[in-house]
């Protein structure tokens, strides 16, 4: 874990070099997308090359803060495991944000990639990343500080798997899906569509496992009387 905040911060500067760099050949001039993006936030032109690595680094820190018992735990055991996998990729992708949209900044002002194109590579990413994170959810064991930490899904390991296996199933077909969109459909488009289909999938994942564990309970219940009715006999 301490490798990934290393190079986390290492992007986000040299994000931050990046964009003073192209600042400094002319980049984020009046008209330019980074010109605009600081004009909308209220902020000088000449604050532009700060934007992205700050909202990258709150993006990181968030994540890490968010899962700050995995942090420390990783920390502690000096390596990686399956467990830090969420936390991990987080708090890095935080950082590649930051310095992927500040490479665009630079490509877009030289007319070397298109506003259009920029979205598509950022879609593709993101549908690969939740494609693996749907993989890894399914791997989640109860009792983990991450996971769909439902009441009912804590109350049994079955219902934990269950609930687990449909999310982990959702996040992928989702993202499949939305892959398979993109070929139709302008990227911004697909990737508010990817969120949606997240937040849903997520969504009835939580009602599943009350479900996952309502049965579980009656099979449970039903097993008992039969035992009882047999030890009477």
């Amino acid at each position: 874990m301490k490798t990934v905040i290393t190079i986390s911060g290492l992007l986000l500067a040299a994000s931050l070099v990046l964009g003073l760099w192209l600042q400094a050949i002319g980049v984020g001039s009046e008209g330019d997308g980074a010109a605009q993006l600081a004009d909308e936030l209220g902020l000088s032109q000449a604050y532009w090359p700060f934007i992205f690595p700050i909202f990258g680094l709150l993006i990181s820190l968030a994540i890490g803060l968010a899962h700050y018992k995995i942090v420390e735990r990783a920390i502690a055991a000096g390596k990686l495991e399956k467990s830090h996998f969420s936390a991990a990729a987080g708090i890095a992708f935080g950082a590649a944000l930051a310095i992927f949209i500040q490479g665009f900044a630079g490509l877009e002002h030289f007319d070397l990639i298109t506003k259009e194109s920029a979205l598509g590579v950022f879609a593709v990413l993101e549908f690969g990343f939740f494609i693996a994170l749907g993989n890894y959810v399914s791997t989640v064991k109860l009792g983990a500080t991450t996971g769909l930490r439902t009441p009912w899904s804590l109350r049994s390991d079955l219902a934990w798997k269950k609930t687990h296996r449909f999310l982990s199933r959702g996040i992928v077909l989702v993202s499949f899906a939305a892959f398979v969109l993109l070929l139709f459909a302008p990227p911004y488009t697909v990737i508010m569509t990817h969120l949606v289909g997240l937040i849903s999938v997520k969504l009835s994942a939580a009602a599943y496992s009350y479900f996952a564990w309502t049965d579980e309970s009656k099979h449970s219940q039903e097993t008992r009387r039969q035992m009882t009715s047999q030890h009477r006999n």
